[in-house]
């Protein structure tokens, strides 16, 4: 597996099978039949784009264990590289993040030279101390992470307007037209604290939110 879209092999940061309260860290390994047999069939991802670019690899997951089982809050497959490269490629100066993940992006983001600082707001203080020991090695003293919620940004995001240069938002485990009021909300908040304004798939959950109306 290659370094898709400039991110992180993140299997290679993350050790397997650790744990942090609810949280745990696993690898899941895509065989070449796997990914031979994905294409065959033309299986569309939940979020509508063709496999096409599906990789045989090893890829790191955060996965919230619950009374359901295990629900994915996100990996590094290339659906999750793809949706977050655009954001990557233009991002400079200093850089908000809302939430944490497996620290794909922040690992890629501070190590881009024309990014000065990255600042993750992340809710949950178990993901923290689960992913930062071992992504922080990887971030050129760059990054500092901030315990709160996103939704409505801790002081020390607040205090100021106009903190940062780009402002990224990414707190949902799936994505779909019922994120739309959150991710809008969302995004008027930190039009107030960044110049550059994006969200996950934000395109796509606008366009399905316009198609539900629709119906």
């Amino acid at each position: 597996m290659n370094n898709t879209y400039g991110f992180p092999e993140m299997a290679s940061i993350l050790p397997n099978g650790i744990s942090r309260g609810r949280y745990s860290i696993i690898h899941k390994t895509l065989t070449e039949e796997f990914v031979r047999a994905e294409k065959s069939r033309a299986i569309w991802s939940h979020s509508g784009w063709l496999v096409r670019d599906l990789e045989a690899g090893t890829y790191a997951s955060l996965v919230e264990n619950n009374r359901y089982g295990g629900e994915l809050w996100m990996s590094d497959t290339w659906m999750e590289r793809f949706t977050n490269a655009s954001f990557l490629q233009m991002a400079s100066g200093h850089v908000v993040v809302a939430g944490l993940g497996i620290g794909m992006l922040p690992i890629a983001l501070c190590q881009k030279n024309e990014v000065l600082s990255v600042t993750v707001i992340e809710l949950e203080p178990d993901i923290i101390q689960l992913v930062k020991p071992y992504i922080e090695p990887h971030c050129r003293g760059k990054l500092q992470i901030i315990c709160g919620d996103a939704v409505v940004p801790p002081f020390q995001i607040i205090r100021k307007s106009k903190l940062f240069d780009c402002a990224y938002l990414d707190i949902w485990p799936t994505i779909c037209s019922d994120n739309w009021e959150m991710m809008k909300s969302m995004l008027r908040t930190y039009r107030k604290l960044a110049g550059h304004i994006d969200a996950w798939m934000r395109e796509y959950v606008q366009e399905e939110a316009r198609r539900d109306r629709r119906m």
